[in-house]
């Protein structure tokens, strides 16, 4: 028994060997791409042997001679073989290849794109309708250097049901701000139109398509296309994506990035190198690490039923997540012992964690910059008696710093402001990017406190900001 036991492992190992050899052989010295395509299927399909199917498909694409269709093909097996292997991030990649390599092969073309969906696939939405994130950043030193919120809701375009996609962002040490929208469709999350305004950039807006996407940029004509290969989403939903994907300790994957104002398309690699448990402001959670390489920033994302964003690093910057709340659930009041400001309906407010004396107020666009000083009332009076006199030297100091400050700046007013004593001054200078700018500085004294508003926009943009500048200072309240 064991000797025939024996014979049958040496004859089944003696067949093995011959049917490696007559298969090297049959792919060494086939003499056409098609008889190379022909032996690497037959290896991949008959004998199983998937590393050395591959490299026969490799062979069909070296070849000089091969057709488009063949060559196709053989990129498209290289994906699936790298597939049943469990390389995720190299089959995405192979199949990738099929559409950016050989466009004109439509059959594998949509057979490579149908792959790639299928190793994408999202999980089921883990937000709730107008679901708010609200993160701050700091610097590698601690120095708080704004906040970012992310919002996600849904909304209807063209009568059609969709999820719009926005995120605010201030960075308060150049002053500079940014806001996004971006509307995806309801089932795949696929893009449909964006838009970013940055303060300083300038605005983008995308277009997108089954297989392109048109990428404009405010007062320029050029109009910059760009070709899509499979699933293609934008940069400004991409925090909302990594929410969606099915992470797990050692996940790799591949998102095709469209990046609106630097007018690109980015391969962004994924890997989920760890499981750990963060504690930020907003609670401890136990998170997916997830890492960008090529952008070197990294996620950590709850692996709770809500998928938060918890923390992000890069680009010498770390922002905690801080709350979590609901989109116009109700109005946002912030304050203290000194004063009380309920915002308008759908506005943000940024209070850095190391000072309760200023804050930064966000509007629903984010194109008014508008900055928050508050201080005790005997504090302000050691320094200038009346509302006026603070900004006359307000206003000195304003001369020297910016450039080309129109004649206005010296019309001092004095106003009311919530039935206490106030003045305002509204001027024009030249800004970073030589545009005129509109500012308005208004401060207001109170029994107990004294507050010091600052509010900045594009000149052309006064008029629609008058109206955001009134609700505020109507919504003052001073102890």
């Amino acid at each position: 028994m064991f000797y025939e036991r024996t014979f049958l492992n040496r004859s089944f190992a003696m067949l093995f060997v011959l049917t490696m050899f007559f298969t090297s052989a049959a792919i060494a010295t086939a003499d056409s791409p098609a008889e190379l395509l022909e032996t690497a299927i037959y290896v991949e399909e008959t004998v199983g042997d998937l590393d050395k199917a591959i490299e026969g498909y490799r062979e069909v694409l070296s070849a000089n001679d091969s057709s488009i269709e063949a060559a196709a093909e053989a990129q498209y097996r290289i994906g699936a073989c790298l597939k049943r292997q469990g390389k995720t991030k190299d089959a995405n990649e192979a199949f990738q290849k099929v559409a950016g390599n050989y466009p004109a092969a439509k059959t594998w073309v949509d057979q490579a794109n149908e792959q790639l969906s299928v190793l994408n696939k999202l999980l089921p939405i883990p937000w709730g309708d107008g679901d708010e994130m609200h993160m701050h950043m700091k610097l590698p030193g601690g120095m708080d250097a704004g906040c970012q919120v992310f919002r996600v809701a849904k909304a209807k375009v063209d009568g059609k049901d969709c999820w719009e996609c926005q995120n605010w962002q201030t960075v308060t040490l150049q002053r500079m701000g940014g806001k996004s929208r971006v509307v995806a469709d309801f089932e795949s999350f696929a893009p449909i139109e964006s838009e970013w305004k940055h303060s300083m950039l300038g605005t983008a807006a995308a277009k997108f398509s089954d297989d392109e996407v048109e990428l404009t940029m405010v007062g320029k004509d050029d109009v910059k296309t760009l070709k899509l290969n499979g699933p293609t989403y934008d940069n400004e939903q991409a925090a909302q994506v990594f929410r969606r994907l099915p992470l797990a300790e050692g996940y790799e994957g591949t998102l095709n990035i469209v990046t609106t104002l630097g007018r690109g398309l980015v391969p962004i690699e994924l890997k989920c190198s760890a499981v750990e448990t963060i504690e930020v402001p907003a609670g401890k959670f136990e998170c997916f690490k997830l890492e960008l390489s090529v952008l070197n920033q990294t996620f950590w994302i709850s692996t709770g039923e809500k998928r938060e964003i918890v923390r992000f690093e890069g680009s010498g910057v770390e922002a905690d997540l801080v709350e979590v709340r609901q989109a116009n659930a109700k109005p946002k009041t912030i304050g203290d012992d000194r004063y009380s400001l309920t915002l308008p309906l759908g506005w943000h407010a940024y209070l850095p964690d190391d000072s309760g004396d200023f804050a930064f107020l966000i509007d629903p666009d984010n194109s008014l910059g508008t900055e928050m000083k508050i201080e005790t009332s005997e504090d302000a009076k050691k320094k200038f008696d009346s509302p006026d006199g603070r900004l006359k030297d307000y206003v000195s100091d304003a001369k020297k710093q910016l450039k080309n400050v129109s004649d206005e700046a010296s019309e001092i007013k004095k106003i009311i402001v919530g039935g206490h004593p106030a003045a305002i001054v509204e001027y024009l200078y030249d800004g970073s990017n030589k545009k005129r700018v509109y500012r308005q500085n208004v401060v207001v004294y109170g029994n107990k406190s004294a507050v010091g508003f600052e509010f900045n926009c594009p000149a052309e943009n006064l008029d629609s900001q008058r109206a955001k500048i009134e609700q505020i200072l109507e919504r003052l309240k001073l102890e």
